[in-house]
This record gives C-alpha cells, structure tokens and sequence, in this order.
C-alpha cells in the first residue's frame, strides 16, 4: 500500500490487493418502522429519532471493469468521497465543526482535547480540513480525483470462487461520519473477498443525511404504504427531500417528565444505530432474496435488477461480521449484549465482532447479562493510545472486554482519527496509511480466526491492562507498534 498522501497523489490509496471494487447506494424501506414522539427538533416541532428507512453503501469485489457495464459506457471506477447533495454535507460539517477547530480530529476526548499540543494545533489544523472539504463539495466532479475513492458505481458483483460465498461485513460510522468515512477500512476489508454494508445512521450523528418521504421526521409516512412511497415514487423525491443536519443535544424539546440530560438523548442514538443494523442487515437479505424492493440512487429498474441478480447466491449472509469506530464501535459492543429491538427482526448470526478506538460513554453500565456465554462472538478492540490513557473509560473498556473474553490492544502513534479516511485529507499522511493498513491487518487476521499467529501480537505477553506510559503521561512503544492488553478467545 503507498504511503504518499491522497492530496499528493490525486486519489485515495488503492486497496491492498489487486482486487477491482464496486460501490452502490442503497435506501430501503424499514422492515419494523419506529417513531420515538420524543424528544422532538427545537426547529420543526418533529420527532428526531424516526425510523422510517434505512440507508447504507455496499462495498464489494468486481470483475476488470469493462467500458460497457454502467454509466453510459463510461467505464468510471471512482466513487466521489464526499457523499450527494454535497453542498448539504458541506453544512452539515460546518455545523459540526464551525470555523474554530477540528478538536474531534486531534483531541476527541476530554485526556487529549486539554493538551497543549492538540490546544496548539487546533486552529491550523480546522483550516486545513475546513479548506481541503469544502473546496471538494465545490468541485465538479470530472475536475479532480482528490475526492474520490476506488469503487465503479453500480458495477455488478464478481462471482466468487467456486463452491463458495462472500461473507458479509456491516460498519457502524461514529460522531460526524458518513456512509463514505471509511471507505479505506472497508474497501480493504472488500478487497479479501467481503461484502461490506456501511451504514449511514439516521440518529442525528451524520453531518447531514437526507429523510425521504417515507422517512419525514414528523414520522408519518408519505401514503398508507412507506415501502411504496419510497420505491415507487422516486421521481417526487427533488420536492420531498429533507435534510437532517448534525444533532446538537441543546437543539432538543423534551416532555418536562422525561430526562433530558446528554447522556439520555445519546442512550436514545444508541437504541437507534442497534435498530439499524439490523434493518440494514435484514434489508439486504430480503434484497438477495428478491423479497423486496429498494432504492438505488443512479440506478433504474432494469440497472437495479441487474446489480441484484449479480449477488444472488453469491452471498452467505449467514456469516456475518460486526466492526464499528468510535460511537459505532460501542454500538456493536452494545448490540450483541441486547436482544433484538423488535420481533420483527430477527436475531442477527454474528461469527466474530471488531470494535475500532469505541466510545461507551452512551453504553449503560453492565449487568450479569453482560457475562460472556458460550453464544457470545469472539471480540477484537483496537485502541488509540488517547483512548488508552483516558483512564476511567479505558478500564470500563478492560473490564467489559474481559467480561466477553475478547482481545484488546492499543496502536502505538494512531490517534482516534486514524481508523477513519479524515487523516488521508490533512498532510503529513505518511504514517496514516500505515494504520490503516495495520488495522487491516489485525482486523483480517481475527475474522479468518489467526489473530493469535498474526506477527504483529503472535510474540507478545497481554499486560493485562498495566499500561506502561511515561513522564508526560505518553504510552511507551514505537510507532505502529502494537501493544497488546487482553489475549481473547479464537
């Protein structure tokens, strides 16, 4: 994988083998639809958590792209970064990120946002990152790579070799990320042969999403049927749209009996991003299994058909994998120790769970159900050294993980953004595509079960948790070093 950054190069790295991808965007109808009554937008007087449909990206392996497969003979390969509207998106993140800093970036918790460093760069690097996505929301698209990732729009899936079935990976996006934010993560983890879904959550932790009409957040759908209004009425949706930005919890009404602290309208997203893993889960399973209808942006009916009957067959979607950053990384946690939201959807038959750098704050404090039981997935937590040293939340982290006999480790040098494309975009990015390609490394290595044989832990002792730092309060190791905490079981 290169290691020269994307603004340098024109492009997003490649993924790590050979491997041509494609992309599609897909909006279904809720299979069991949820309207919370509160709490409601300050704005509109509208429930926020509404969940009316379900969106995600599938990333996924093709064959060499041909000039005759889609876009009008085209032959594109390339997926813009920044997802449409993008002037939508670019106030989404202006909201989130105002024009003083881009602390999220390189302090994202409390231990790091108040070090004089991060307080240092704070400014230069917010300029930087504001400069570099806005000025992207306003290119053409045919004027410059420098936004766009590997993945041919619409392009219909390989078949996979003989005898045998694409597993399937779902990806829960933390606080202002995006079905796009990950795109290296998983088009690495597509590129070994997954189907990923990566989710774009409709909780208001997106910089911006758009609510169709069978989706309005006042949560009563556009006709008797929503499935019908969302599939069939496609051509309506310019005047139908709405846009919901970045959720701030001051933007919030609550009934006066109802808790409205910060760590209740979290809880509440949280209860939401669950119920959409497993919408989008089910989704797509009734999807290969032509038992429903969705939307595919850029695609009509017969383009759509066709991109479906390419995967039927060719997908186990009985082996499923769980991964998540930050926000998304303790949804997963927080799923597989609940059972499902509703009877409608059915229990998901998760092999193995990866939790990158997660955020429990909004998880509730566990019980005895939270043991681990012979039914529990195996578990892998990648840490940030931030994470890490932030004590408090580090040894819930321990604890909780231990419960699950999962593993644990920290990279050296990363810090919490790593896991996500953000540091592609600001240069230096020298040692950002090596995290990544080690996160990819670790995470491959755990799915195929030989995490314990991968070089980068196979020699190491667990510490348990004693985690050795400096003087300065810094963690102790070389950079891109991996220091493991927690041996869990294969």
């Amino acid at each position: 994988m290169p290691l020269l950054s994307p603004i340098f190069s024109s492009s997003f790295p490649p993924p790590p083998t050979s491997t041509s991808l494609g992309y599609a965007h897909i909006l279904s109808p809720s299979l069991a639809p949820h309207v919370l009554p509160s709490p409601t937008l300050s704005s509109t007087s509208k429930p926020l958590f509404n969940t009316q449909c379900v969106g995600y990206a599938v990333f996924y392996p093709v064959v060499e792209p041909s000039r005759r497969w889609w876009g009008g003979g085209s032959g594109r390969r390339w997926t813009r970064w920044l997802p449409d509207p993008t002037v939508e998106m670019e106030r989404g993140y202006e909201k989130f990120l105002g024009r003083k800093g881009l602390g999220w970036i390189c302090g994202p918790c409390p231990v790091l946002s108040s070090l004089p460093f991060f307080q240092r760069c704070r400014r230069s690097c917010a300029d930087l990152v504001h400069m570099i996505l806005f000025s992207q929301a306003r290119r053409e698209p045919s004027s410059s790579l420098t936004d766009q990732f590997p993945g041919a729009p619409l392009a219909p899936l390989a078949p996979p070799p003989s005898g045998s079935k694409y597993p399937l990976v779902i990806f829960s996006h933390g606080l202002a990320g995006t079905r796009n934010t990950y795109s290296q993560y998983c088009s690495a983890l597509a590129s070994r042969g997954f189907v990923v879904l990566a989710l774009e959550h409709r909780d208001g932790s997106a910089p911006a999403v758009i609510l169709h009409s069978a989706e309005s957040v006042s949560g009563r759908p556009a006709s008797d049927s929503g499935e019908e209004s969302l599939t069939d009425k496609t051509e309506e949706k310019a005047e139908k749209d709405s846009v919901l930005y970045y959720v701030k919890h001051t933007e919030l009404g609550w009934k006066d009996e109802e808790d409205s602290s910060l760590t209740q309208f979290r809880t509440l997203q949280l209860k939401t991003r669950v119920r959409e893993v497993y919408e989008a889960y089910h989704s797509f399973r009734r999807l290969l299994a032509a038992e429903a209808d969705v939307v595919m942006p850029g695609a009509d009916g017969l383009r759509k058909k066709e991109w479906a009957e390419s995967f039927r067959d060719h997908v186990d979607v009985e082996e499923l994998y769980l991964t998540g950053h930050s926000f998304g990384g303790g949804t997963m946690m927080h799923l597989l120790q609940t059972p499902s939201p509703s009877p409608h959807l059915p229990a998901l038959p998760v092999r193995r769970c990866i939790a990158l750098d997660p955020w429990l704050e909004p998880l509730p404090l566990p019980s005895a159900s939270a043991e681990s039981s012979p039914s529990m997935p195996p578990m892998l937590v990648i840490n940030s050294p931030g994470f890490t040293v932030w004590t408090d939340h580090f040894e819930r982290l321990r604890e909780m993980v231990q419960r699950m006999d999962g593993w644990l480790m920290t990279l050296i040098g990363s810090n919490h953004q790593s896991f996500s494309d953000f540091p592609l975009l600001v240069p230096p990015t020298g040692k950002s595509t090596l995290f990544l390609s080690r996160f990819h490394e670790l995470s491959y290595a755990f799915i195929k079960g030989q995490l314990a044989q991968c070089p980068l832990v196979d020699s190491q002792d667990a510490d348990e948790g004693k985690v050795k730092v400096d003087a300065k309060g810094k963690m102790v190791g070389k950079v891109a070093e991996v220091v493991l905490h927690l041996r869990g079981k294969e």
